[in-house]
């Protein structure tokens, strides 16, 4: 979440389907990503926010969760 997977957490944060439907509270999320990349270990937090929206996203639209890719070096 140091790099590129954390740049994709910050755009789903943006427009989070789990947020607008009360699910997440986007400030604990936030700041968990900005702690973690201050040094703090949050990736497991990380990781079930970034696969629970993208799980809901596809279960509400049948499509895959976002559009934008991570490269290959992530």
């Amino acid at each position: 979440f140091l790099g590129p997977l954390g740049d994709f957490v910050e755009s789903l944060l943006a427009d989070s389907q789990a947020m607008h439907e009360d699910w997440v509270r986007i400030e604990p999320v936030r700041a968990a990503l900005t702690e973690h990349r201050a040094g703090k270990d949050h990736s497991t937090r990380l990781w079930l926010f970034l696969w629970f929206e993208l799980w809901l996203r596809w279960a509400r639209t049948g499509k895959p969760g976002h559009t934008q890719t991570l490269g290959t070096n992530v």
